[in-house]
């Protein structure tokens, strides 16, 4: 794409020239989340964090339909403020369907829950359920159609060194404990988080598709990803794609 935003992540520099480029609105907007998300949460700061921490809704989505996913119930692991729910509900509409989404973080999953009455209010076909729990002692439903994770990068990203929530951490271990929860299921499931060569070889050897993926296919905005699926497959080209400018 020919023109980008300054990415979430700039905003991390200590320059002040380079804090001043990012727009937390803007960001906000492109990346797909309700407008109403600036209002429940008024900390400049604190929204930059979690924009920087999320998964793009319109990225969940999009990734939803190139791999023309077909679900009704879906689970979101370390759902945070909800991109994959978000992104999911999005999908589905106007479909009857229901989401489960689990987040240890309070703030997190009230502020999710807030965006999905928020959705429900126009969008009356979503159920859905905030958990306030750590993924590490949930037990998976067996009839769930899709599944996704973008377990916390506490050691793996340099920003969030800096970070005062520690509940998580040892994204590598996080990862073995969401590889073992799904091992054996036939669900979809989609996993993202930064692009380390560990959790490609994690997941690779477990059977899930691993790509390196900037999220500027998608969004206006650059960011490198590390995208995992199992038991889906890709239906449509991203040459193809009809939301894509180079």
């Amino acid at each position: 794409m020919s023109d980008m935003l300054p990415t979430v992540a700039g905003n991390w520099d200590r320059m002040a020239e380079y804090r001043e480029k990012f727009n937390e609105d803007i960001a906000l907007w492109v990346q797909g989340y309700p407008p109403m998300l600036r209002y429940y949460v008024n900390n400049r700061r604190e929204l930059i964090d979690m924009l920087a921490d999320t998964m793009p809704p319109l990225v969940a989505y999009n990734l939803f339909r190139i791999h023309g996913v077909k679900a009704r119930r879906m689970i979101d692991l370390f759902a945070g403020i909800g991109g994959w729910s978000l992104g999911f509900a999005l999908y589905a509409y106007p479909e009857n369907v229901y989401i489960e989404a689990v987040e240890l973080d309070r703030k997190k999953a009230r502020i999710l829950e807030l965006l999905l009455k928020y959705v429900k209010s126009f969008y009356n076909e979503l159920e859905f359920n905030v958990i306030i729990m750590d993924v590490r002692n949930y037990e998976v439903p067996n009839d769930i159609d899709v599944l996704t994770a973008s377990p916390p990068c506490e050691d793996i990203s340099p920003l969030n060194a800096f970070r005062g929530f520690k509940e998580y951490k040892h994204t590598v271990d996080l990862t073995r404990v969401f590889v073992e929860k799904v091992k054996g299921r036939n669900m979809g499931i989609f996993y993202e988080n930064v692009y380390d060569k560990r959790l490609a070889s994690l997941l690779a050897d477990n059977g899930f598709s691993v790509e390196k993926v900037d999220f500027s296919q998608y969004i206006p905005q650059r960011r490198i990803r590390l995208i995992a699926t199992k038991n889906v497959r890709r239906q449509v080209s991203l040459d193809g794609f009809a939301g894509v400018r180079r």
